[in-house]
């Protein structure tokens, strides 16, 4: 049985102090925070579109202003008032590979971040061949083809994984390995689901219906705000949507439909397409003995109607790098349009350069008159906040998950920390809700409050504890005062602790040694005393702390912690032995249990990004924990 208690305790001035401003962000180093996309706000109406242009070499132009471009509506010349270069932050090759690939383990809800990328992987109705019955070269391709774009992910970029059928989905992240993980569950279905070769617990939409649905959701989920880029990477061997992507059908696709079945729906699907700004890049792992002509021309199409490119053929891994090269900077440009219809209009961008590639959406669906006249107010919906696709930055909140083990049950405890901004000058109450969602987005735990803010208080700390099953979870805090919402998601995997015959809690940073750590003092206590910001001084010292268990007669455990810069370089060790009486159990104890923990000293380092990994070992059993720090 779940439970959960929300534990809201007074201010605590000394954890506050440690949290200081500019020790709550920084999971992002200076020189690769991206740009802002902009965002046009005028009396006269704006469409915003995302264009890239490209040169001969199929690198973009970086130096247009708004007389370079042409654009016309329903050929129509209109005006273009404003022009942005978005640069996006690439991987430096002389970074260590943990630079790309290690997340943070502090979320902030003012965390800058880059493109949002979904990986739409349809392993229900792509690979199989019924000469060979399951294709294993669908399925490497498809996976390298996924591999190739998560490697060549900008440090500051958000990716999610959706299947179509039965793979493990991820949500947004910046952790490489979790989307790597998700990517390895890839293995193509079609034909093993039913008679019909449609994926059972799918609605029967046609044989294509399970991925068309699966599109859907992920346009849907997809935000129209921020303005970042969106980017849909569609793994598939092609289905037919609608007859055709082509300026033909699109200019009859308004929101009545083609006069077919599936119109109302795809004119629906492509009115948020637009709506949201997402290009779609798609890329066929069945090369060109399993995709046929029309599923190809059907996935050319709706990716280039999106202003995105289509790969097949029997190497269509190769078209990662020129996505990669095409998404590396792209304009941002504000068109005026007077357009309030709620019919399709077709869009066509050029610009004076000559040779240049330009790609751009075709097309978009003009709001309706009600629409358009219709207000828009901002309302702080706690709800919404946490149920939403990203965080929210109207106010500023920290949070870290720590997993631990409860030794009698084995059970896996998971405590939220986080620090809420608060209004100091304002009275008013901070209204919280906390929620924790396993894999399948089932609720697993949920808890409001309205916290009293101490008088003159900067910020608010608030911490839950919840006992889950092993699994992967998601924890997502938001808090509201006086109107400005704040939210931020936190990811918790618990391990099978009574399964495993070593296993940690989550390492966690201390500003010195807990004096009382005795087998009865409670970790929840100690893990309150962490410390939430990830940057500090080199006159700093920190304390990686942690839980070791073991599963039956206790061993002799190493724990070496080291420090590399983001070179790769090893700039700190220490190891510490624990010896098999220093674990302490009970009769009903079925886990033993030591801590550990060791004062680093920064001193020695120069400013820079490091990286902290405690790698327990105890014979053929390992753990690692790995934290990103900043020394200013």
């Amino acid at each position: 049985m779940t439970t959960h208690r929300l534990d809201v305790p007074a201010l605590v001035a000394t954890l506050l102090a440690l949290a200081a401003p500019l020790g709550l962000r920084a999971s992002v180093a200076p020189s690769d925070r991206p740009q802002d996309a902009p965002t046009f706000r005028t009396t006269t109406n704006i469409l915003q579109l995302d264009v890239t242009v490209l040169g001969k070499d199929n690198r973009p132009i970086s130096n247009l202003t708004a007389a370079d471009f042409v654009v016309t509506e329903d050929r129509t010349p209109r005006s273009v008032v404003a022009v942005n270069w978005v640069d996006v932050p690439r991987p430096d090759p002389a970074r260590a590979s943990w630079v790309r690939d290690v997340a943070p383990d502090t979320m902030s809800s003012l965390a800058p971040f880059g493109r949002l990328l979904v990986f739409v992987i349809d392993d229900g109705t792509t690979g199989w061949n019924p000469a060979v019955g399951r294709d294993p070269w669908i399925l490497q391709t498809g996976k390298r083809i996924v591999r190739d774009v998560i490697d060549g992910l900008g440090p500051a970029d958000l990716g999610a994984v959706v299947f179509t059928y039965l793979g493990r989905n991820q949500e947004f992240t910046r952790d490489h390995g979790k989307l790597l993980k998700a990517v390895d569950s890839y293995v193509p279905q079609a034909g093993a689901g039913n008679a019909l070769n449609v994926p059972l617990g799918c609605s029967f939409t046609g044989r294509y219906g399970c991925t068309f649905e699966t599109l859907q959701h992920v346009v849907d989920a997809l935000p129209s705000s921020p303005p970042a880029r969106k980017l849909i990477v569609f793994i598939s061997q092609g289905f037919n949507l609608v007859p055709d992507f082509s300026n033909d059908a699109l200019a009859r696709l308004t929101p009545e439909g083609l006069g077919q079945p599936s119109a109302p729906a795809a004119a629906a699907f492509y009115r948020q397409l637009q709506a949201t700004n997402t290009t779609i890049y798609a890329f066929s792992p069945g090369g060109l003995q399993t995709i046929g002509g029309e599923n190809e021309h059907a996935l050319r199409d709706l990716a280039e109607s999106t202003g995105g490119r289509a790969f097949s053929g029997n190497e269509p891994w190769t078209g990662v790098p020129a996505m990669l090269e095409e998404e590396s900077g792209y304009y941002v440009i504000g068109v005026q349009t007077d357009a309030r219809d709620g019919k399709f209009h077709l869009l066509h961008v050029e610009v004076t350069q000559p040779d240049a590639v330009v790609r751009a959406r075709r097309g978009y669906v003009a709001p309706a008159p009600a629409e358009s006249s219709r207000a828009t107010t901002q309302v702080a919906d706690l709800d919404g906040a946490v149920s939403g696709s990203l965080p929210v930055g109207g106010r500023e909140v920290v949070a870290a998950a720590v997993t631990f083990a409860d030794p009698v049950s084995a059970d896996g405890i998971v405590r939220l920390l986080a620090l809420a901004r608060t209004d100091p000058g304002v009275r008013g109450p901070l209204r919280v809700k906390i929620a924790a969602f396993d894999s399948t987005w089932e609720p697993r735990a949920g808890q409001t409050a309205t916290i009293a803010v101490p008088e003159g208080a900067a910020r608010q700390l608030v911490t839950t504890e919840v006992r889950l099953r092993p699994g992967r979870y998601q924890l997502r805090l938001a808090a509201e005062q006086n109107g400005r919402l704040g939210a931020v998601f936190v990811d918790a995997e618990i391990p099978d602790f009574s399964r495993n015959a070593l296993s940690t809690s989550t390492l966690i940073l201390l500003p010195e040694l807990p004096g009382g750590s005795s087998p009865a003092a409670s970790f929840g206590a100690i893990v309150r005393r962490a410390e939430l910001g990830r940057t500090f001084r080199r006159t700093d010292a920190v304390v990686p702390f942690l839980e070791i268990y073991q599963k039956g007669r206790p061993a002799t455990v190493n724990v070496d912690f080291v420090i590399v810069d983001d070179a790769g370089r090893v700039r700190v060790t220490a190891r510490e032995t624990i010896a098999p009486d220093a674990f302490t159990s009970a009769p009903r104890w079925r886990l033993s249990r030591a801590r550990v923990g060791h004062p680093l000293d920064l001193r020695g380092l120069p400013a820079g990004e490091y990286l902290l990994t405690a790698a327990v070992t105890s014979g053929p059993s390992t753990s690692e924990q790995k934290i990103r720090l900043q020394v200013q």
